[in-house]
């Protein structure tokens, strides 16, 4: 592997790491009234929280952000991702997330901007995440890729 690579994934964990500590105070700080209901692992198992509690906060009409973190190429990247539109079906909740002017992943783990494109993020507390990116008139779906993902899920107080 060439410096050039190495400084990029370097780079890409120092970015993962800053995101990671600045979402989370973020988050979770006490001046912001967020509180960590539920998080599951990769295939949807209870780590912390209990469902139930993000179901009734759901219910109740709170607000909902998730902390993602995602392995790609073996770095663990984090990032958060805030929804007017969460639903509970069946005991499991989904949240949908519509960005544009994101930057993505290449296959060697660098960021680039996806300026004229518009992603779309489905996140379930079973763990998947299923991403989809449109270009800009939404007419050609350029993307479409599953993944399991650990999840963090906060309401606001």
């Amino acid at each position: 592997m060439n410096m050039f690579l190495k400084k990029i994934k370097i780079t890409t964990a120092i970015f993962s790491l800053a995101i990671m500590m600045l979402c989370n105070s973020a988050i979770a700080g006490s001046t912001t009234n967020w509180e960590l209901a539920y998080e599951n692992d990769t295939q949807g198992n209870t780590l912390s929280g209990n469902i139930n509690t993000l179901i009734t906060a759901i219910n109740n009409g709170s607000d909902v952000k998730v902390l993602v973190y995602q392995i790609v190429n073996g770095t663990e990247l984090t990032w958060t991702a805030m929804s007017n539109t969460v639903q509970v079906f069946e005991g499991v909740v989904s949240f949908k997330r519509v960005a544009t002017h994101n930057t993505g992943i290449d296959g060697s783990g660098t960021f680039y901007l996806l300026e004229d494109d518009t992603r779309v993020d489905m996140l379930m507390s079973t763990g998947l995440r299923d991403s989809l990116i449109y270009n800009a008139d939404n007419s050609v779906l350029k993307s479409h890729v599953t993944s399991n993902v650990r999840m963090k899920w906060f309401v606001n107080k």
